[in-house]
């Protein structure tokens, strides 16, 4: 089951802190009651982590800059597009009659960089979003959480698994200073973003 394997990831220490840190994840917080027939089982990820990673294609073009002073290029070594979960739910309908259950669920909006200049990144963050392809939802330094309410139908004698959280992005490269077709400075840059919410439902017979 993929919730099982989130958290196996999770308490063996595999998976990484959103915000690009090393450190251990805190462990989920796992909530248990019954509503009628349905039985919920409710996870909280109290440390956003990030799975299920899918790279992205990178197009840094052949040119170089030729006659422009100083001019910024970004180069793009990696972009990876990811998931970070927020909550998940195992709904449990053991009844003969579809039941509608509404949650709050949260997850993480974050615009991080790590690197040698940030201040640089975040003066040219239209050149690496550019090379992404993808908008961040928030802007440059910010880390915040949304909030929100939703409702499901769950289907009768089903098990139904709902996920909810941020798809991400990271971007590894370096913006690069260009003196005529000379290489002036390349600081390393190493940002993540979040760009939009997801919610994932799967279902599976009793």
């Amino acid at each position: 089951m993929l919730t099982k394997k989130i958290i196996t990831s999770f308490l063996a220490g595999i998976l990484l802190v959103s915000g690009g840190s090393s450190a251990f994840a805190e462990a989920p917080t796992i909530k248990y009651e019954k509503v009628g027939n349905v039985k919920v089982k409710e996870i909280t990820w109290n440390t956003p982590v990030e799975y299920d990673f899918e790279p992205l294609p990178i197009n840094n073009g052949s040119a170089k800059p030729t006659a422009i002073p100083d001019e910024i290029v970004y180069e793009v070594d990696r972009n990876v597009r990811y998931k970070v979960p927020g909550k998940t739910f195992e709904f449990r309908n053991e009844g003969s009659l579809p039941d509608a259950l509404s949650r709050s669920v949260s997850r993480k909006t974050f615009l991080t960089f790590k690197g040698s200049a940030q201040y640089e990144a975040k003066v040219n963050w239209g050149l690496i979003e550019g090379k992404v392809g993808v908008s961040a939802e928030v802007s440059f330094g910010t880390e915040t959480t949304e909030t929100t309410t939703m409702t499901w139908n769950i289907a009768p004698m089903t098990i139904t698994t709902i996920e909810y959280g941020s798809k991400a992005i990271q971007s590894i490269g370096n913006l690069v200073t260009y003196s005529g077709t000379k290489v002036k400075k390349k600081p390393y840059v190493d940002a993540k973003y979040s760009y939009i919410e997801y919610s994932d439902k799967k279902e599976r017979k009793l």
